[in-house]
């Protein structure tokens, strides 16, 4: 088994999604990682990962809730991965 040999934020599949949305990521080196969903205003919804992993792959499910549990509205949502050394930022969109 190799390793991921760089940070990597993958495309959610599927989007758009209904009801919900796996997202995948690469972590290279050991250290804290946040993943984020904001709605289009810039407004966070949801805090899916966050805290310290190892070099490894990841996957996260979004189930298009905020971080109360309640349904958000349709629409376009961003989803940003974020460590030491690494942000990128993905769109997805929310169908009802």
């Amino acid at each position: 088994y190799s390793y991921p040999v760089t940070f990597g934020l993958n495309q959610a599949y599927p989007n758009p999604f209904n009801p919900s949305t796996e997202i995948s990521y690469s972590v290279s080196e050991g250290g804290m990682v946040d993943l984020v969903v904001y709605d289009i205003l810039g407004r966070k919804i949801n805090t899916l990962v966050s805290g310290y992993h190892e070099p490894n792959r990841y996957r996260a499910v979004w189930n298009g809730t905020n971080e109360k549990g309640f349904k958000v509205p349709a629409g376009v949502y961003f989803y940003r991965m974020t460590t030491e050394k690494f942000s990128d930022v993905k769109k997805i969109i929310l169908l009802k």
